[in-house]
């Protein structure tokens, strides 16, 4: 397996792709639900750590847009 690496391009696609804003926007609107549902009550389960995995899980899907994929993209390597 290739070590991944970020696009060319990486300022303009975090500056003008849809998907990649859209995905960090998710990121912080259900890290906001999960933390006022935290606030809220008692869960049976500790929603802290389920918050915190759940937020990172975002962030790492979020990066991920940034990798070069020339195998799903077309692109020559």
């Amino acid at each position: 397996m290739r070590k991944p690496k970020p696009v060319p391009n990486l300022k303009q696609v975090v500056r003008h792709s849809w998907s990649f804003q859209l995905n960090a926007v998710a990121t912080v609107a259900s890290s906001v639900v999960l933390g006022v549902s935290v606030l809220a009550g008692a869960p049976p389960i500790n929603l802290v750590w389920f918050a915190v995995g759940y937020g990172l899980v975002n962030l790492v899907a979020t990066g991920a847009r940034l990798i070069a994929q020339p195998e799903v993209s077309g692109e020559a390597s």
